[in-house]
Parts: C-alpha cells; structure tokens; sequence
C-alpha cells in the first residue's frame, strides 16, 4: 500500500495509490490529534509519498515515521524531470505543489500548451509549453479574499461565502462579496489564458477548482492533481 499525501496551507490530504480511497483533516485537528487525526486505513503502507507547502510538515513526517516504521518521501522541485524543464530562475523557490500538478497535468496532456490552475488557500495559474514550466501567477483564493474583508474593515462581515453562481448584481453584502471572490478569480484565470495561453488546454484542481472549471469554457476539472504528480516524481 502506497500512501499519497498533500499538505496544503489549510489541511492535510490523503489517498490510497491505486486504490482511490481518500480523505483529510486540518492541521488544527492533526496538532491536536496526531497521526490518527488522519483516519488512515489500517494496515501498515509500503511507501507514504508527501508533497508539502506547510511548515509544520516536518511534524508529520516524524509522527507518520514513529507510527510506521517508515521513513517518509517527500517530493522536491528539481530543473527538469520526466521532460519537463522548470523555468523558474532559482527551481527550489517554486513551490512544491505547483511542480506536481505541472508534471500530473503534462502527463495527461502531453506536448500540449497548459494552463494550470489550484484553486485552494491561494489560487495559482501557471503556464506550460510543451517541455517547459514557464512559471505563473499566485493571488488569494477566495476564501482568503473574504477573510481579508472580514479582518481589515469595519462593516464588511461575512463568516462564510456562498455557492451561488452570481447571475446579477448582489443585492446583500454576502452575496456581494461571494461574487466578487468568485468573478475574481475567474477574471484571473481568463486574462493569463487570453494573453499567455489562448491555444491552451486549462486544467483545474483544488478546493474551489470544481466551481471555476465549471465557469471556464473547456476547462478540465482534476481533483487530486497534486497527489496525481507525486506518481510522477516518485515513481
């Protein structure tokens, strides 16, 4: 068994290789629980595959070790794998993630141009030739977006953002606000298409990707392209 997990800024997810089971938990859940906040399957993995852009990582991977007697592997950007050449000035200033899903998309698509797009904590939209990550654009997610009015001014107060498609202007602040986010990040993605990537094939990922795969015209929607890269680059 080969378990496949990718620590993101907010939570922790998992999956079973080959297998599809799946789940996750938060960091706050895992700080206070350990190794068993995860709700793993029982049974001791063979090999446990870790894409990481959180600082606590270093915690889980001694805990996951101590639990399984394993040690750990954890995936790194590199100048070029599976040809594909990073264009990164300095390869390991790109966060790990953002190579994966690079590598799990060029896969998929091979010799194709690619937009790829994680819709998560931050959303990140970078640009792929056919053997070339030519780098990207990293702004809030839209979560992140509503936090920030929530904590830097006096009257925008909105706990949570709503699911609703906006099909009109909003007449209440949630539902404004919920637009804005939503219109925001479609804008992003669209305008680096439009000016970088017009013949492209856009893919999408993370917690919020389903809704903006569904808004993007041909978009493909992949929910676990992360982890799909660590496939790739721990073979």
């Amino acid at each position: 068994m080969i378990v496949d997990i990718d620590c993101g800024n907010s939570r922790i997810k998992w999956r079973i290789a080959g297998v599809g089971t799946c789940g996750d938990c938060s960091w706050a859940d895992f700080e206070r629980a350990g190794v068993a906040a995860l709700r793993l399957p029982v049974g001791p993995p063979e090999r446990i595959r870790v894409a990481s852009v959180a600082g606590a990582t270093q915690r889980l991977a001694l805990a996951l070790t101590e639990a399984f007697g394993i040690e750990v592997e954890r995936a790194q950007v590199l100048a070029g794998w599976d040809g594909l050449e990073c264009g990164y000035h300095s390869p390991d200033r790109l966060g790990v993630d953002r190579w994966l899903a690079a590598l799990a998309a060029r896969r998929r698509w091979p010799n194709r141009p690619l937009v790829v797009v994680d819709a998560g904590t931050a959303l990140t939209v970078d640009v792929l030739r056919a053997d070339r990550f030519e780098g990207g654009f990293i702004g809030p997610g839209m979560h992140m977006m509503r936090a920030s009015l929530f904590s830097g001014t006096a009257a925008v107060k909105v706990p949570e953002l709503l699911d609703a498609t906006p099909d009109a202007p909003a007449r209440d602040t949630g539902a404004a606000v919920s637009g804005a986010t939503y219109l925001m990040s479609i804008g992003l993605v669209g305008e680096v298409v439009a000016r970088y990537a017009p013949d492209a094939e856009v893919v999408v990922t993370g917690g919020d990707g389903r809704r903006l795969a569904a808004a993007l015209s041909g978009a493909h929607w992949v929910p676990h392209l992360v982890m799909d890269g660590l496939a790739v680059a721990l073979p």
